[in-house]
């Protein structure tokens, strides 16, 4: 199966810590690697004095659960004097400018920019750096605009929708005809009442004879009585198809924690320990 890189950065400021992933159309380990050291680079340069990037990871999409290839711990300070660097005093771990990477109308994503350096802020919506770090940070954007970075995408197949005749107790939807579909397939049902009705986004578990499929992770109630309501059945490609991002853009200022920390089981955010 193709390599499919993802690179995660992790950083820690105070108790907080958090992580950057980044899914790369870098065809091997090695050109994620390099990447991933220019991004350190641009990016430390942004980040408040009391925030540090502690290390990343590349790992392959295409191995189920996420199998990690190569990791380095560097341990990277931000910029200092000693280095040419102004330390600039930094924002509250919480702080975060968001910015949306764009890659076309159904590939795109917001980005948390955390461990910043101090903010000129009066209002979400308005904020300004200074000469030093208004350099920074148009280096940064250029870095993520021009580089390998993907967004996963479910295109939409341009066919029209199916018909939906009958739902059935549990999973079983009756089309008129299944021909064309595939197990593992995206679709979508639309046009019904949500109530108990499965409205949304499923995979195709079977092929059921020639005119029905099952829904993978569909358990409707055994009592279940489709309402008749006109309803049908989008499809989409399959599998999903990487849009390269080509705009990044500013969007505000906001707040952002970290729903698990690392190594913390599910549930409320709590403080990370070093």
């Amino acid at each position: 199966m193709a390599f499919k890189g993802r690179v995660t950065i992790f950083f820690r400021q105070a108790d907080y810590g958090w992580s950057e992933n980044f899914r790369l159309s870098s065809p091997t380990y090695n050109d994620c690697q390099v990447w991933a050291s220019g991004y350190v680079q641009v990016r430390r340069h942004i980040m408040g004095q009391d925030a540090q990037i502690i290390g990343w990871r590349v790992s392959d999409d295409s191995v189920y659960r996420d199998a990690i290839v190569g990791s380095y711990n560097p341990v990277i300070e931000n910029p200092d004097a000693t280095g040419g660097f102004v330390a600039w005093s930094s924002e509250q771990p919480t702080v975060c400018v968001v910015l949306r990477l764009y890659g076309s109308p159904i590939a795109r994503r917001f980005l948390y920019i955390r461990g910043l350096t101090a903010l000129d802020t009066a209002s979400e919506q308005a904020f300004t750096f200074n000469a030093f770090t208004q350099k920074n940070w148009q280096n940064y954007l250029a870095f993520i605009q021009t580089g390998p970075i993907v967004i996963p995408a479910t295109l939409d197949t341009g066919a029209p929708p199916l018909l939906i005749i009958n739902i059935e107790p549990k999973n079983l939807v009756v089309l008129a005809d299944n021909t064309g579909l595939t197990v593992g397939q995206r679709v979508r049902v639309a046009g019904q009442r949500r109530r108990r009705n499965p409205v949304g986004y499923w995979t195709i578990g079977s092929l059921v004879g020639e005119t029905s499929i099952t829904l993978n992770a569909c358990d409707l109630p055994a009592d279940y009585v489709y309402d008749g309501t006109p309803c049908n059945l989008k499809t989409y490609a399959s599998p999903p198809t990487d849009v390269a991002v080509s705009q990044v853009q500013i969007m505000r200022v906001g707040s952002h924690r970290t729903g698990r920390p690392f190594g913390a089981p599910r549930g409320r955010r709590s403080p990370v320990k070093y």
